[in-house]
């Protein structure tokens, strides 16, 4: 989420709470403090469009590092990887899986080039590569199993707004590369939002072709995730301007072969996450396949360090 919105939120949270409540206040904890709590929600029995809603969990942790989750990505082990607004990571095992430690970890090693406000991760599964997308720098940093870490500033990302700026973005099976910008400019009933396909590793500096990302409803893109036929799923989030402010998800197939220079590109809605679902402000995605052929998507949501936010995380099933 933009400061902007960040800031329009807790002035009207602020409006109806007390000053001392609104924001989350956790102690400064020890960093090996990694200790992870998770509350099952319980769900509707009803479908989601094609989905299959599999299990909703709030997750609490005391650990200083922990929350404002915005990225999402699977490790070859089943467990995820989630990244923080704050720049740090958080590694865990679903509640339905074997427990691991839970590991805290900024992405950033270097203190001198630490970044923040870290909105998208990407993952190569052959040799486990991350990448991490900022929206505030428009920066993307590479980050190899070895722990070395690369930031990089594409060019054709330089113009985008800080406060606005790279919020999702997907690595294809091919080594490609969609980045889009959480900001939009109005076309019609349609807002566009700005969009780059890299022809390879961006920190390579590989080059990009510029496009929109059209959006509808007030929704805005948050994050994206690699399906095995090649298409992307998207997950766009809708802030719903009420006292207190509340959330609306959509995940919508989008096509990357559709991507033209210039163009717009448009995805087809398959689902809206309203209430009663446990819904709050979603930004990461990830997915994962099944040996049968189903897919499991993981949504986590960015808890912006405000005490009436949640960091949520939902399990959906989906036989494509």
């Amino acid at each position: 989420m933009t400061r902007r919105l960040r800031f329009a939120a807790a002035l009207l949270m602020a409006a109806t709470l007390a000053p001392t409540t609104w924001l989350g206040e956790r102690p400064n904890l020890a960093h090996d403090d990694a200790v992870l709590r998770f509350e099952r929600i319980a769900v509707p029995d009803s479908a989601l469009g094609p989905f299959t809603v599999g299990g909703a969990w709030r997750i609490t942790s005391p650990h200083f590092w922990f929350g404002s989750y915005s990225g999402l990505v699977v490790e070859d082990d089943g467990s995820l990887l989630a990244g923080s607004d704050r720049g740090w990571t958080l590694g865990f095992a679903p509640p339905d899986r074997p427990a691991i430690i839970p590991r805290f970890a900024p992405f950033l090693q270097q203190r001198k080039r630490r970044l923040v406000d870290l909105e998208a991760l990407a993952r190569d599964p052959e040799g486990g590569t991350v990448w991490a997308a900022y929206e505030y720098r428009n920066a993307i940093v590479r980050r190899t199993t070895d722990g070395t870490a690369t930031p990089y500033y594409p060019p054709a990302m330089r113009r985008w707004p800080f406060n606005g700026g790279a919020e999702a973005m997907a690595r294809l099976a091919d080594g490609r590369f969609v980045v889009l910008a959480e900001s939009a400019s109005e076309a019609g009933e349609e807002t566009h939002h700005r969009g780059l396909l890299f022809d390879g590793d961006p920190v390579e500096g590989a080059a990009a072709v510029p496009f929109a990302f059209a959006a509808t409803d007030g929704y805005r893109p948050v994050d994206m995730a690699l399906l095995p036929d090649g298409r992307v799923m998207v997950l766009l989030r809708r802030v719903e301007w009420r006292l207190p402010p509340g959330f609306t998800a959509r995940l919508a197939i989008a096509d990357p072969r559709e991507i033209r220079e210039g163009g717009v590109w448009r995805a087809e809605t398959l689902a809206t996450l309203t209430p009663p679902l446990p819904v709050d402000n979603y930004e990461g995605l990830a997915v994962e396949s099944g040996e049968d052929g189903s897919l499991t998507l993981w949504l986590i949501s960015d808890d912006n360090r405000m005490a009436i936010q949640r960091t949520l995380l939902m399990k959906l099933l989906w036989r494509p």
